[in-house]
């Protein structure tokens, strides 16, 4: 059935309602997340959690009237999605929930999200077998529980976010898999599209390329407050409006023009039997007609194969002949005719005995019989149909004519249990349901519309709706039908009734008698609308007055802010003037070591040397011993002098410097580095510097704590930045529990003064990792 003018211009109405209330969300929930972030994604996901609850009441609540269990499936798998969905809530940073556990809303996200995209790929294979209500509630509790557990018990699901870094590789490639299920779920649903209505089946693909948006979205942030994941979660919000307008405005019409299709298809299943109940009326008054007719027509009527004709002696109740139609039809043969074994006492069931004797007695007063149906008895026993007329031929004689009506009475019957299980449906439906004809006189109504207007059906039948209700109020709803059956268009109005303290939706439908009315009882839904406009308004004055302390407040913030911002700066330079002026002065006492300790070291060995020529021999060991201590004394210092400032990085550069300082630890601690570098190496000075003393603080710390004699270093230059990799597989530590150590925070301080960064990871048994990225310009 083609839409109406009315259908498309409400429809376009409630288009555009829908789209100025997403707007207003948006621009709400913008103002929201700009004022108070942590309050906008609350927000956001409560929606997104009372949505998909939504979904699982109103699929679990008509799961009795669905057409397949596509909706039920869908309702029990985003019931569960809720649930994770709500621990992700829960489980977001800043909420004070989960204390100890660190930022869990994104592990909890990644869980829901597949849960959502598997569920939504295979939920269309229900649309065509049933699905199993108690084991598919247990498979979801089950990995709901499981995600859980995962969670907050075993702590075995993978990391999805870290801070300070951002998301780790597992979060980035989930997202871009639950991506590509959403995306196959479209195509599955595009394949079932024709057991979906089109409306349902265009905002379930628009539902699905939000949520797609929405991952990608979610891939990439770096701050689980920033605005990649603003963007993310008004897709989010996006996603599930559309859901609601699917499974909460469509899925409860939905039944009720399913209600209305059959009425109107079952009428006319009605106007076609009683046109073929006519038609075989008029065959009938044709073949009376066809009675009197001469011999020669009654000859050609004897020989119709659709017409039976019986010639019956009224006296004896015997048939003394007939046509081959009526044998054929009824399994007799002739020479049971020839021998009179067939009466109407024998052929008539006992119930139609005294129908047959009054026709006899009709024939005897008139000379005619009926029309009049009875059934027959065949031969092999089974009843049979017919519609039988006739008339006198000489006194006492009749010839008798008979039509099969089997196959209307089967319809009839088949009509009249319609009728009975139509009645049944309006009867047993929550709404009221009143007919009209097309003068406005009731012609049906069930029980639910006649306990509303406290009156028995039966006082109302018959009755003008006008003439019953005669007042202003009540004209108004009347005006309704009137242009129904004028315009035989369908009409949608809320209104009130102050007689019966009534909000009541109707539903005006035109019919081929007159006009058909539902009435739904809305007063609850009206007063809770009222409620929240009344809410809203409040809220609204009280986000103004928030909104307005917020300015202040971050006028305040900004003013602050902008001062430590300044210090920070000035107290970053003056850490980069020390650190220069420190290993400037390192420079210096190194080279006062080796020039001036160093060679007056060198003097006094050789005078040592002339003097032990010419000692006494008793002399000669203690002086060989002072020789000794000299050289030791001076290999100290040149160890001393190049650990304050190695030449070799001021000369040669980061990478000899290097591989000097791996010899020399090699040598003095035993230990193996594994060393790896690009060929060449262009390397600004100061780079080079806070290089060399992040690896010289890197090897310290693993001399002394990892308890291995084996690390790894790599050196390389990538996009412009030079990237430091120091690894070893020790015993590892915690370091959550290590608080903040000079050595650590030493070099973390060195890469963050040349805008990089350093980041130390670790393990207990797992051994160290420390990643140093610098910038070249």
């Amino acid at each position: 059935m083609t839409a109406t003018h009315s259908d498309r211009y409400m429809s376009k109405t409630r288009v555009f309602a829908l789209v100025a209330l997403a707007v207003l969300i948006g621009i709400g929930s913008y103002l929201v997340a700009k004022s108070d972030y942590l309050l906008f994604h609350s927000f956001a996901d409560m929606i997104t959690v009372f949505i998909a609850a939504s979904v699982f009441v109103v699929a679990w609540n008509g799961r009795k009237r669905l057409d397949n269990d596509y909706f039920l499936f869908v309702g029990i798998a985003f019931l569960f999605f809720a649930f994770v969905d709500f621990m992700h809530l829960l489980g977001n940073k800043n909420m004070g929930v989960f204390t100890g556990y660190g930022n869990l809303g994104p592990p909890f996200y990644i869980a829901s999200r597949y849960l959502l995209g598997i569920s939504l790929l295979i939920a269309p294979l229900f649309m065509k077998r049933r699905l199993n209500v108690p084991v598919t509630l247990a498979v979801y509790a089950a990995v709901s529980a499981a995600v859980v557990l995962s969670i907050l018990v075993w702590r075995n699901f993978p990391t999805t976010f870290i801070d300070g870094v951002g998301l780790t590789p597992f979060k980035v490639i989930s997202d871009y898999v639950i991506c590509g299920l959403l995306a196959a779920a479209i195509g599955v649903h595009f394949l079932n599209r024709k057991t979906l209505e089109p409306r349902v089946f265009k905002l379930l693909t628009l539902a699905l390329v939000l949520a797609i948006a929405t991952g990608l979205a979610f891939t990439l942030y770096t701050d689980p407050f920033g605005i990649t994941n603003m963007v993310g979660h008004f897709f989010q919000i996006g996603t599930f409006g559309v859901v609601f307008a699917v499974f909460v405005e469509i899925a409860l019409n939905r039944p009720q023009d399913i209600l209305y299709r059959d009425l109107r298809l079952s009428d006319e299943r009605v106007r076609n039997l009683n046109t073929q109940l006519n038609q075989e009326i008029t065959q009938t008054r044709d073949a009376e007609q066809a009675l009197r007719h001469s011999n020669e027509r009654l000859q050609r009527v004897l020989d119709n194969e659709t017409v039976g004709v019986m010639f019956w002696d009224l006296t004896t109740g015997r048939m003394t002949d007939a046509n081959d139609t009526f044998l054929k039809l009824m399994g007799y043969s002739r020479s049971e005719v020839d021998a009179g074994e067939l009466t109407w006492q024998k052929l008539t069931p006992p119930e139609y005995v005294e129908t047959s004797l009054a026709e006899i007695e009709k024939f005897h007063a008139s000379g005619r019989i009926g029309p009049y149906e009875k059934e027959y008895f065949q031969k092999d026993g089974a009843r049979r149909w017919l519609l039988f007329a006739g008339s006198s031929l000489v006194a006492d004689q009749c010839v008798e004519f008979c039509v099969d009506i089997s196959e209307r009475k089967q319809a009839e019957k088949e009509l009249r249990e319609s009728e009975q299980r139509q009645v049944g449906v309006l009867e047993s439906m929550p709404d009221a349901f009143v007919a009209f004809d097309r003068n406005l006189r009731y012609t049906y109504l069930n029980s639910n519309a006649a306990r509303i207007q406290n009156v028995k059906p039966e006082d109302l039948l018959g009755k003008d709706v006008r003439q019953v209700y005669p007042d202003a109020e009540s004209y108004k709803t009347i005006s309704l039908y009137e242009r129904v059956i004028a315009e035989q268009k369908p009409v949608t109005a809320v209104t009130h009734h102050s007689g019966f303290g009534l909000w009541t939706e109707v539903r005006a439908f035109p019919t081929p008698d007159g006009v058909s009315v539902f009435f739904k009882d809305v007063t609850e839904q009206v007063k809770a609308r009222q409620t929240l406009v009344n809410l809203n308004e409040e809220l609204e004055k009280r986000v103004q007055i928030r909104t307005e302390e917020l300015t202040r407040s971050q006028e305040s913030l900004l003013k602050e802010l902008r001062l430590r911002s300044q210090a920070e700066a000035s107290l970053r330079s003056l850490s980069a003037q020390l650190l220069t002026v420190q290993e400037e002065e390192r420079g210096t006492i190194a080279m006062e070591l080796h020039d001036q300790i160093g060679q007056s070291l060198t003097v006094l060995k050789l005078m040592l040397a002339r003097i032990t020529r010419d000692a006494p021999e008793s002399l000669k060991p203690q002086l060989f011993n002072v020789s000794d201590s000299v050289s030791e004394t001076m290999q100290a210092v040149r160890s001393l002098s190049l650990s304050l400032r190695p030449g070799v990085l001021d000369t040669l550069g980061l990478v000899p410097a290097l591989e000097w300082l791996f010899d020399d630890l090699n040598k003095r601690a035993g230990l193996d580095i594994h060393f790896v570098h690009d060929a060449a190496l262009d390397i600004p000075h100061n780079v080079g510097t806070t290089v060399y003393r992040i690896t010289q603080e890197a090897m310290t710390n693993i001399m002394r704590h990892s308890g291995v004699k084996e690390a790894w270093v790599r050196l390389e230059i990538r996009d412009g930045k030079l990237d430091l990799t120091i690894e070893d597989h020790g015993r590892g530590f915690d370091i959550a529990s290590l608080g903040r150590t000079t050595g650590i925070s030493a070099m973390r301080e060195r890469a963050a003064l040349l805008g990089g960064v350093c980041l130390t990871e670790s393990e207990i048994g797992r051994g160290t990792s420390v990643k140093v990225s610098l910038p070249l310009s």
